[in-house]
């Protein structure tokens, strides 16, 4: 009975010389266990400047450049049994899907066969080692719709946290007016300096930066996640050639970043707790 299983998947990949060999090895010992002659044998690499790379070789593959206008767009696997109308086949593909959002499939498994477990098995194999190079796919998710949502959300918790303290000035003069009215400030000299110190009072607790981010603050989000973050994380890797030094000089900067966050998060808690041993 003949069986296929087709699976597409929309996370990202580092897809490093050893998971290559290895995917096209398990494709390799699933056909070996089948009765049928040698397989058919075509890897197929696509590259950034239009060129194809049509092979049967996995060092070929490896042996590309891969940087640049030279660099890797897409890698397709695929085994057969070799007959004009093949009974069984598997087929694998890792592209970098960034340049084409309308789908976002990055890995597409496909196998079929007359065995029906065969399919089963070598579906389950392949998938394991597919999910062995998954990392975050950022530019899926910022180009997700709900992620136009956040800016939008942050700005709008600011704003709120800026009304809270346009409504408590609003008391702040209410009270000072009640206190006047019931004669308990004669001095109109002596309200206003009171006004004036309520107002102080309430502005404090709602720092002039957060009045400032109710603008700047969802601009700089928006820069952060839709610009910032898929350059910092890649999502689509083929990891052998020149590109290896490209994402690992990239893993480096992102290691600094963190360091210099968790430092200055460090000194600052450190800072707070002297300033209030010294206060106290």
């Amino acid at each position: 009975m003949k069986t296929e299983i087709n699976r597409t998947f929309n996370w990202g990949f580092v897809l490093s010389e050893t998971d290559l060999r290895r995917v096209a090895q398990a494709c390799q010992e699933h056909f070996s266990k089948l009765s049928t002659a040698s397989p058919t044998i075509r890897l197929l690499a696509k590259l950034k400047d239009g060129s194809v790379l049509e092979t049967q070789d996995v060092d070929d593959i490896l042996a590309l450049e891969n940087s640049g206008s030279k660099g890797v767009r897409s890698i397709e696997i695929r085994f057969n049994d070799g007959a004009p109308d093949p009974a069984y086949q598997i087929e694998v593909i890792f592209q970098n899907v960034s340049s084409i959002p309308r789908s976002w499939t990055s890995i597409n498994l496909n196998i079929k066969g007359d065995d029906r477990d065969w399919v089963f098995l070598a579906a389950a194999d392949l998938e394991e080692r597919l999910k062995k190079t998954k990392t975050i796919a950022f530019d899926y998710f910022v180009n997700h719709r709900l992620f136009s949502y956040i800016p939008f959300l942050f700005g709008l918790v600011l704003f709120m946290f800026l009304m809270t303290v346009v409504l408590n000035e609003e008391e702040a003069i209410l009270g000072v007016e009640e206190l006047y009215k019931a004669g308990e400030l004669s001095d109109p000299i002596e309200a206003l300096i009171m006004l004036e110190k309520a107002k102080v009072e309430v502005r404090g607790a709602f720092p002039a930066y957060l009045v400032i981010g109710v603008v700047g603050g969802p601009i700089a989000i928006a820069l952060v996640i839709y610009w910032l973050f898929p350059r910092l994380f890649p999502s689509y890797n083929f990891y052998w050639g020149d590109y290896v030094s490209v994402l690992d000089r990239r893993r480096g900067l992102v290691r600094i970043v963190w360091v210099t966050l968790g430092l200055g998060v460090l000194a600052t808690i450190i800072g707070g707790v002297i300033l209030g041993v010294l206060n106290a």
